[in-house]
């Protein structure tokens, strides 16, 4: 009978915690975004005179006319803070500031107006008005801010708008929860661990479609916590986010539930892993190591290999920037090293790479490196193919340098949904005379017969990791629909498995 066990990471809690900071989100001061205010359809008319620095909402006649802006405010920006919309405005009628807030819900989202104050009177001189809304217990999708103007033939005219975060006080740390959790499908002991300071009240939000808070009970003597996960979320494979809050700071965690034979596999993959412990693992690829950070195949690793808390940990350092290719890898991370050569772009984004000794280095790269244009009838790579060995050769060369006693894993680009890349190119091409495309099959297999003739030189002793062989069959399920080739969960599962495979 398998039991399932709370993957916790020892020692190892989530460092993207929502930064709790009073912030600027809008400007509209006319040198920013002032005519990125529009009129919402059939509700009144807005315009802009930059010359003046007005900006004029008229309601023609309307029950309500409103406004809102083109940016859309993320959970991150607002979650768990307050939300000031101020506005320099004078005119005739009656105004309110609103947010229209987008949770979750069973079908993805759901959006609903909620009112930031009272209404005000405009007069004929200009006013400085501020309307609040208090979000420390909730966190949205996004918010857009609006302005609703009442009155018959009202008019309201904007010298200035902002609307800004208002951070709570923070008087403690935040709460450390681990960063990525996986549970069985009903799992038996469906619990996540926190630990707070001591007597901290958590507010866990997140646990139900709704976006509702759950109040714990407060931590113990030593801030220690558990979060009790409700049955029916466990009902079905599925990820989940929390957000865990206390003593105005936060942290979150992902909740990843897994049929139980497929945890039990990977757990078992894992268990056979011979890395030394304690030790340190460098990550260095593009946006399939960067992007869906707290649940990608990296966060899975680190949970996995970690599961016995009885054992040191092994630290994940992950390093990977969307975009990259080995050109820009490699340069950057040359101007680390030796800051007289180039830098690059997102080069403050190494800035802290060789804060430690790593045991291990994971490379992963070779998506956008052989990406090929339509303006080139797909003749020539992004990176010059004449160019790859001289850029590898360079990154291999300073790693084995800085980090002597360091095993490199080197593993090949993934296959891409080749169908979807098709069906995507042709689309592109009917609006825009150049389109990208990914995982052109010669590019990949001459790449990956590279990679494996630097793996198996003596100066490197690299291993070599095969995704490309193996990711072939199956490339239709691992990729998101939308663009054919960022992972969805199959192929981020399919990148942890594969590696573990290769960690024996």
């Amino acid at each position: 009978m398998f039991k399932s066990v709370v993957c916790i990471l020892a020692g190892v809690w989530a460092a993207a915690s929502l930064q709790l900071r009073s912030e600027v989100l809008i400007d509209s001061n006319f040198q920013k975004n002032a005519g990125l205010w529009y009129a919402i359809k059939n509700s009144g008319q807005v315009s802009c005179d930059p010359s003046q620095k007005l900006l004029t909402l008229q309601n023609n006649n309307v029950a309500i006319a409103r406004i809102a802006n083109w940016k859309q405010l993320t959970a991150s920006m607002i979650g768990l803070q307050k939300l000031k919309l101020t506005a320099e405005v004078k005119g005739s009628g009656e105004l309110t500031g609103v947010f229209v807030l987008t949770v979750q819900s069973a079908s993805g989202g759901r959006s609903y107006p909620r009112h930031a104050g009272p209404t005000i009177q405009l007069t004929d001189e200009f006013q400085n008005f501020e309307f609040t809304l208090d979000l420390t217990d909730s966190t949205p999708i996004k918010a857009e801010p609006r302005f609703e103007l009442k009155g018959s033939n009202a008019r309201a005219i904007f010298r200035r708008i902002k609307c800004e975060s208002i951070a709570p006080a923070v008087s403690a740390a935040p709460p450390q929860v681990a960063a990525y959790t996986a549970l069985a499908v009903n799992s038996p002991d469906p619990v996540i661990k926190v630990k707070s300071t001591p007597q901290a009240e958590l507010k866990v939000l997140g646990l139900s479609s709704d976006g509702s808070v759950l109040t714990m009970p407060p931590a113990d003597h030593d801030g220690n916590v558990q979060i009790n996960i409700p049955r029916q979320l466990l009902q079905k494979s599925g990820l989940f986010k929390l957000t865990v809050a206390a003593n105005g700071s936060s942290s979150s965690t992902y909740l990843q539930i897994i049929e139980p034979e497929k945890l039990l596999m990977i757990k078992q993959l894992a268990a056979k892993c011979q890395l030394k412990r304690p030790s340190s693992v460098l990550v260095l690829g593009d946006s399939l190591s960067d992007f869906d950070r707290g649940f990608n195949w990296i966060d899975q690793l680190n949970c996995f290999l970690n599961q016995d808390q009885r054992q040191p940990e092994i630290r994940f350092c992950n390093f990977g920037i969307g975009g990259d290719d080995i050109k820009r890898v490699s340069r950057r991370l040359t101007h680390f090293f030796q800051p007289s050569s180039p830098t690059e772009y997102f080069q403050k984004r190494y800035n802290k790479i060789a804060a430690q000794k790593y045991d291990y280095i994971i490379i992963f790269l070779g998506q956008n490196d052989t990406k090929s244009s339509s303006q080139s009838q797909y003749s020539q790579t992004f990176v010059p193919q004449d160019k790859w060995r001289t850029y590898w050769e360079q990154l291999l060369n300073l790693l084995k340098k800085q980090f002597p006693a360091a095993e490199i894993f080197i593993c090949s680009p993934i296959h891409t949904d080749t169908a979807r890349q098709d069906q995507l190119a042709e689309i592109i091409l009917r609006k825009r005379p150049n389109v990208w495309k990914f995982g052109i099959e010669k590019y990949m297999l001459a790449y990956s017969q590279l990679l494996q003739q630097l793996a198996a030189d003596p100066r490197y002793k690299a291993r070599y990791i095969d995704l490309y062989t193996p990711s072939t069959a199956r490339q239709k399920i691992l990729f998101k629909s939308e663009d054919g080739v960022h992972l969805n969960f199959a192929g981020q599962q399919f990148i942890l498995k594969t590696i573990l495979e290769n960690l024996h």
